[in-house]
């Protein structure tokens, strides 16, 4: 059974999120049963789409970027953080990138717990994790590394800077 309206509010919402102009004739595409004639990220992009419609609470996402290209996925990341921003979400994912400013993650090796914690704690702790960041090179670890800090800092509000304690120094 098609889905017009459903279809039309993916073309509306990514469209006024990313500034692409879609031709009215998307608004009219069918997608049939179990979206056979949509491309995987597509698919991707209408089941994400039906999430933020109904509203969900929890949300569990199975390497869902995994099928797009980078600039789709920085899409997807930001739609997740905005419209599930008071949901519980959990991950399932390769790519570090998607998964830096989480809450916690957990790192698993061939089916065995390895470690649990925050993005930024398992980093500090030159941890397994941290060594999944190492292998991506200098540049990106950085990169990664930043983005799990400055996750950390908003998520606690901290005034922590640079390896700074916070403590202010006194007046008298």
């Amino acid at each position: 059974m098609a889905q017009p309206v459903l279809l039309g509010y993916i073309i509306d919402y990514f469209s006024a999120v990313n500034g692409v102009t879609y031709s009215q004739a998307c608004w009219s595409a069918a997608v049939i049963e179990g979206g056979g004639n949509l491309s995987v990220g597509q698919r991707q992009l209408v089941c994400l789409a039906r999430a933020i419609l109904r509203d969900n609470k929890i949300l569990v996402l199975d390497e869902a970027t995994a099928n797009v290209d980078l600039h789709t996925d920085a899409l997807i990341q930001q739609t997740i953080r905005h419209n599930f921003a008071n949901c519980t979400v959990l991950t399932i994912a390769h790519r570090l990138n998607t998964i830096i400013d989480c809450d916690r993650v957990l790192v698993l090796d061939a089916g065995e717990i390895i470690e649990f914690d925050a993005p930024y704690v398992l980093t500090q702790r030159k941890s397994y994790f941290y060594d999944m960041y190492r292998k991506t090179g200098r540049e990106m670890c950085n990169h990664l590394i930043q983005m799990a800090k400055e996750a950390n800092l908003t998520r606690y509000n901290t005034m922590e800077v640079d390896g700074e304690d916070g403590e202010d120094e006194e007046d008298e």
